[in-house]
């Protein structure tokens, strides 16, 4: 058995069900929080989203958003004016490109505005689309990340080579 296949099945049976602390119930609530949660805390994200998934219940909302109304709502989280930006042109782009739906690959992901490959690993992995093989990446970056930092990493390796190279070693 290869290193990384005892690894995620150590990973696996420690955390057979890892969970976000996040508050959600749809893939879009996920989006959102996640968006959110940058530069912030998970406890002051879930205080804000409790009002706002209340009053946006769609892409749709979101995309029609008013803009100084909704930097008023997030405004606790920081950064509430690209926040709501970002809130508002993923609305938009969720609507006009993917049908309504939250994308279920990383590379649509990373077009929407405000998600880069974290966010959208962790909706890959908790957004309720199911395990798949990108799921996995979420698991592999943070070890690879942990041993850049430790020493553990080969010298001579770009940091982004050695992370791009541990994702895809990873089932």
């Amino acid at each position: 058995m290869r290193t990384t296949d005892r690894l995620l099945k150590l990973l696996d049976e420690e955390f057979p069900s890892p969970q976000v602390a996040l508050h959600y119930k749809t893939p879009l609530q996920l989006l959102v929080a996640t968006i959110l949660s940058a530069q912030c805390t998970d406890e002051r994200v879930n205080q804000v989203t409790k009002g706002l998934f209340a009053r946006y219940q769609t892409d749709k909302d979101y995309a029609e958003a008013d803009p100084a109304r909704l930097q008023e709502e997030i405004r606790p989280t920081g950064f509430y004016k690209a926040k709501a930006r970002s809130l508002i042109k993923t609305g938009q782009a969720l609507v006009s490109r993917f049908g309504g739906e939250v994308p279920r690959t990383m590379e649509e992901l990373v077009t929407l505005q405000g998600v880069g490959r974290k966010t959208a690993n962790v909706i890959l992995g908790t957004g309720g689309h199911g395990r798949s093989g990108e799921d996995r990446s979420r698991v592999a970056a943070p070890v690879a990340e942990g041993h850049l930092d430790q020493g553990l990493a080969p010298v001579a390796a770009p940091r982004t080579a050695y992370l791009s190279g541990a994702c895809t070693q990873v089932p």
